[in-house]
């Protein structure tokens, strides 16, 4: 059986709406589910201090998640790739 990691995938619905998956708080038990999703189009800035790491949105609310740094850089990083392989660029067919 995959990890929860693993299973913590990008949703790419349109190109204007793609839902980055982050963890949303701190686990209590083994089993518990602590993702969430972000609308990727509608964050603006990540935020890294002494309490955590932030996701400023437009307006200009900030929500703390759990992931680090580098991890949520790396998810919006694919989620961005994946958005422009699949929505926008023609692919040939051989």
């Amino acid at each position: 059986m995959l990890g929860q990691n693993a299973r913590r995938v990008p949703l790419v619905l349109k190109q204007e709406f793609c839902l980055v998956p982050v963890k949303g708080r701190e686990k209590i038990g083994r089993y518990d589910a602590v993702t969430g999703y972000v609308v990727l189009h509608h964050a603006e800035q990540l935020i890294q201090d002494e309490s955590g790491v932030y996701i400023r949105f437009t307006g200009g609310t900030c929500v703390r998640v759990y992931d680090n740094l580098r991890v949520l850089e790396a998810k919006i990083h694919s989620t961005q790739k994946l958005s422009g392989t699949l929505i926008g660029q023609k692919q040939e067919h051989k």
